[in-house]
């Protein structure tokens, strides 16, 4: 198709859009974004990525304006309108947080990229994708395009690192004092605790931040929230109940620090969820990440105490209107069905990988 009649057919149906009444659903939904493709503006660029998709036969949620599961002139219509009236303009990358809430499937890859890229996650059909800063783990950070790629398949994009601990290949670890480190993780030699209330750690956190938004991530998924409990109790003198206040105050210190450059930055800690009872830790979270509710490393089913304990905590969580993601480590298919089922009724997000989270796993009949 030549430009002119490709020009011509985005002309009509902009204008065919403007002179459509919007319907309930799409005015009712105005405060969701309409910056398609991230960029901070809404102009004819965003209507031509919607228009493109009108007719596609694929379902891409990232068009999906007003979030009812189709891509269609009411999606169009929204976007040309906000463009005309600069109506329903809020942060860049199409993540209303009524999408947020919606997303119900997601895959966690730490290492293992094809191609050392972004590509396999970016043509899967996952809505939600948790990677590392770096292909590497290391210093070689993916770099905005590459997160805008995948993000233009309608993901969001989360980026992983550690509050809590601090491995030895990352490029921090020389900035990291002896004294800050508390003793290697267990059954992680190269990886050590360290004392994340001293305020020589905080530097380090926020370079990961700013590296995350620099990137275009949608927000960070934290671990080694568990060091708190981990670590001796008496570790900053005191005790285990002000431990655990210090790991609130550093995720209420990282949520504040991310949403006043992006308030749309979503803060997802990995495990505790316990920490809830605490006043500040709910409002500084906007979702949950939960290992081995169902199944431990691996095809272990988990039936300990904690294990109960964690799902209640997790379920108080959801209950509390946050996106509690699952991870469960099991390969037989029957494990896999089972934590699927429970994860999904007691509404969390599932996934079922491999502990080493080297791979980009779909689980047939399960996931998208």
């Amino acid at each position: 198709m030549n430009f002119k009649k490709q020009a011509a057919i985005l002309s009509f149906l902009v204008l065919a859009t403007l002179l459509t009444p919007h319907s309930a659903a799409a005015i009712s939904r105005r405060s969701d974004c309409h910056d398609i493709n991230g960029d901070g503006l809404i102009n004819i660029i965003d209507v031509q990525q919607v228009a493109g998709h009108v007719t596609d036969p694929g379902y891409l949620p990232g068009y999906d304006v007003n979030g009812d599961g189709q891509v269609n002139l009411v999606d169009l219509s929204s976007v040309a309108g906000a463009w005309q009236t600069e109506l329903g303009l809020c942060v860049p990358g199409n993540t209303g947080g009524g999408q947020w809430l919606a997303v119900s499937s997601w895959v966690y890859q730490l290492t293992g990229y094809p191609s050392d890229s972004l590509n396999q996650i970016a043509g899967s059909n996952f809505q939600l994708a948790v990677v590392d800063l770096a292909r590497d783990g290391s210093g070689d950070y993916f770099t905005a395009s590459e997160v805008a790629a995948v993000k233009a398949s309608g993901k969001f994009v989360l980026a992983y690192f550690e509050i809590g601990a601090i491995e030895n290949y990352r490029p921090e670890w020389p900035q990291v004092p002896a004294d800050m480190k508390l003793g290697p993780v267990n059954g992680w030699p190269g990886e050590q605790y360290v004392k994340y209330w001293d305020p020589r750690w905080w530097p380090i956190v926020r370079g990961r931040i700013d590296q995350a938004i620099a990137a275009g991530f949608d927000g960070a998924y934290l671990d080694m929230i568990v060091t708190y409990e981990e670590i001796p109790a008496n570790s900053a003198g005191t005790n285990r109940a002000d431990l655990a206040s210090k790991m609130v105050d550093l995720i209420d210190q990282i949520s504040d620090y991310a949403k006043s450059i992006d308030s749309d930055f979503k803060v997802v800690p990995q495990n505790a969820p316990e920490l809830r009872s605490w006043p500040k830790y709910l409002p500084a979270i906007d979702g949950l990440g939960m290992e081995e509710l169902y199944y431990r490393a691996t095809d272990r089913a988990c039936t300990q105490s904690w294990c109960a304990e964690n799902r209640a905590e997790a379920a108080a969580v959801a209950s509390a209107g946050k996106l509690v993601l699952a991870v469960d480590y099991a390969n037989r298919s029957a494990n896999i069905a089972d934590a699927y089922t429970r994860a999904r009724a007691a509404g969390f997000v599932p996934y079922c990988t491999v502990v080493a989270l080297d791979d980009m796993r779909v689980n047939p009949g399960w996931d998208p």
